[in-house]
């Protein structure tokens, strides 16, 4: 009562190993029963905080898998910009990473890569679907 809470109704929020990293709570300054759907609505909600915990897990391992793959791996945003690329991105298109991202695809590649993914890029961009484009470069 040192808050003024009378009532308190939480659910652990877990990692995706099981372990309880915190609670998903509401509190009340007066004193209530919680029902059912109060129940089901913070389990709810801390279940949705478990998925999303799980999402930015899975977000870093696919970074750091990424970031460490011996292939330039470049993603492109709806509106043809670079929104991601990797170490070896950086080698391959001779850019730091700060200077590529948010840049025009057709400005960031050299000229020789921009036309050989220019017309799979824009196919992918027309259809808003993710593609999975590949250029092979001969030394």
């Amino acid at each position: 009562p040192e808050l003024g809470v009378l009532a308190y109704l939480g659910h652990p929020v877990t990692a995706s190993d099981g372990a309880v990293l915190g609670s998903f709570a509401v509190a009340d300054r007066a004193a209530r029963r919680w029902t059912a759907r109060d129940e089901e609505q913070v389990a709810a909600f801390a279940r949705l905080a478990t998925r999303e915990l799980a999402l930015v897990e899975e977000a870093r391992r696919a970074a750091a898998v990424l970031a460490h793959a011996p292939d330039g791996v470049v993603t492109i945003d709806a509106r043809g910009r670079i929104a991601s690329v990797n170490r070896a991105g950086e080698t391959v298109l001779a850019r730091e990473a700060a200077a590529l991202l948010g840049a025009d695809v057709a400005d960031a590649f050299p000229p020789v890569l921009a036309d050989a993914l220019a017309p799979a890029i824009a196919d992918a961009l027309a259809d808003a679907r993710i593609a999975d484009v590949e250029v092979w470069l001969s030394p």
